[in-house]
Parts: structure tokens; C-alpha cells; sequence
């Protein structure tokens, strides 16, 4: 049901799972991201700290729980989730793309950028770790990077209408 985008139903079958099985970390998981996408996050907060404690070596859960962490503003805590599910599994491209964007909230754009380079070797298809990393270039002032960087979001995606703004600024400067 959550594949099919029907929350509520979705939300019964895994409070229903967790009642016939209290111990049941995939459900704890599943409850969670049906709590996040409905915008409850706390409960979705609560169903990820349940889902770890019982299965503590699912990098999903971390991941899952760092997003939390990172919608709340809380960008230490998500950056300590998104490097506990590195640590697990140390290919996850998204945990090191998001760990960048919250190294960046917090301002720390140099570790930012290592993260982003990390999720771009990774994947060098996906124009959202350029469209971030030429952010933070430019945020340290590195404008020639900056430009490359959103060039070649745009060469990925097309239509990527914020990289387009994005470049402007920093052309405009």
C-alpha cells in the first residue's frame, strides 16, 4: 500500500504487523517512513529509535532515521545517522549526498564538498550531488567550480530549473 501511495492503509497493515509482533524492526521501519511521509515526524522519529534498537546493524534504519533528524534542523544528530549508515555500508550514495547537505546547513562546506565528491564517484549519472557541491563551491567562494559544477547538473538534467538559477547568481556576482 505505501508503494501505492495509499498512506492510511499502508499505516494499518504495519500497526497491525507491530501488534501480532512487537519485535518486528522491519515494521517499525516501514510504520516510520509512512509517518514521514504523511509530515508526522516525530512518531516517524519514535518508529526509527524502535526499529534500531531492535535490529541496531540495518543502515536503512539510520538512514532513515538521519532524514528525520535532517527535516527537524537537527543537522548533528543527522550527520551522526548518515555516518553510522556509511559505516554499515559504506556504498550508500544517498548517505553521503544528504551528510553533505547537512554538513552544509551547519556550514562546514569543505566537508561538504569531500561527501559530494564521495557520492559523485559513486554515481556520476546523478545531477544532484554536482547541483549541491557547486553550492558549497560557491559558498567558499570557488565561483569557476561552482559554474562546472551546475553545467554539469544541467548536462545530466536539463530541466533542472534551480540549477539554472543557481548559475545565474553566481554569473551575476
Amino acid at each position: 500500500y505505501y508503494a501505492l501511495g495509499n498512506m492510511q492503509q499502508a499505516l494499518n497493515d504495519f500497526n497491525k504487523t507491530i501488534k501480532l509482533n512487537t519485535k518486528d524492526a522491519d515494521a517499525y521501519y516501514g510504520r516510520g517512513n509512512t509517518y514521514y511521509a504523511m509530515g508526522n515526524l516525530q512518531q516517524a522519529l519514535n518508529d526509527f529509535n524502535k526499529a534500531i534498537e531492535l535490529s541496531q546493524d540495518n543502515a536503512m534504519e539510520y538512514y532513515g532515521r538521519a532524514c528525520i533528524y535532517y527535516a527537524l534542523g537537527n543537522y548533528q544528530q543527522a550527520i551522526k545517522d548518515y555516518s553510522k549508515t556509511i559505516e554499515i555500508c559504506p556504498e550508500y550514495i544517498d548517505a553521503y549526498h544528504y551528510r553533505g547537505t547537512a554538513y552544509d546547513a551547519i556550514g562546514d562546506q569543505q566537508q561538504a564538498i569531500k561527501d559530494y565528491d564521495k557520492a559523485i564517484e559513486l554515481n556520476p549519472k546523478a545531477a544532484l550531488p554536482y547541483y549541491n557541491r557547486g553550492h558549497a563551491y560557491d559558498a567558499v567562494g570557488n565561483h569557476q567550480q561552482a559554474i562546472k559544477d551546475y553545467n554539469k547538473a544541467i548536462e545530466l538534467k536539463p530541466n533542472f530549473s534551480e540549477a539554472y538559477n543557481n548559475r545565474g547568481y553566481v554569473y551575476y556576482r
